[in-house]
C-alpha cells in the first residue's frame, strides 16, 4: 500500500469517530463485500493468534530456545496428525513458496526425526527471505 493511500485511510479513520472494527466493516461494505463482519472477525482471530504465537516464541527464547526450535515444536504438533510423507510435502511446499524457489518438491519428500532440523532450517531461511523480499519490494509490489 503506498504512503498516500495509507495516510488518507488513516486520516479518514481518525475523522470517522468509529472504533477500528466498525471502520473496517464500513470500508469493506462500501467496497461491496457482503461478508464484512466475517472478514473482520477473521482478521481479529488472525491478529490474536499472531499475538499468542509471538508471546509463546518470546517465552521459548527466554527459556534458552531459538526460533528454529520453536518452529520445529509448533510444526511437530501439526505434523503429528500427518504421515511423514504428507508432512514432507507440506513443509516442502511452504519452503518453496516462501523462498520463491521454482524447484519442484520431490514426490518422496518426508519429514521425520532424522531430517526435521535441516528442513526447519530451510523453512526458517525461506521465511526470512520472504520477509526481506516484501520489505525490498514495498509489501510485495514489484
Amino acid at each position: 500500500m503506498n504512503k498516500t493511500i495509507s495516510d488518507d485511510l488513516l486520516k479518514e479513520f481518525e475523522e470517522s469517530g468509529l472504533d477500528l472494527d466498525s471502520f473496517m466493516k464500513k470500508k469493506l461494505s462500501d467496497a461491496g463485500k457482503v461478508n464484512a463482519v466475517e472478514i473482520v472477525e477473521e482478521m481479529n482471530t488472525t491478529a490474536a493468534m499472531i499475538d499468542q504465537n509471538y508471546a509463546d516464541l518470546k517465552e521459548h527464547k527466554a527459556n534458552g530456545g531459538n526460533r528454529q526450535s520453536w518452529l520445529q515444536r509448533k510444526l511437530g504438533v501439526v505434523f503429528s496428525k500427518m504421515s511423514p510423507s504428507q508432512a514432507g510435502q507440506v513443509i516442502g511446499h511452504l519452503t518453496q513458496a516462501l523462498s520463491g524457489d521454482s524447484e519442484d518438491v520431490p514426490e518422496d519428500a518426508v519429514y521425520n526425526d532424522i531430517n526435521a532440523e535441516s528442513k526447519i532450517e530451510k523453512l526458517d531461511k525461506a521465511i526470512i527471505q520472504s520477509v526481506c523480499r516484501n520489505f525490498v519490494y514495498d509489501g510485495g509490489e514489484k
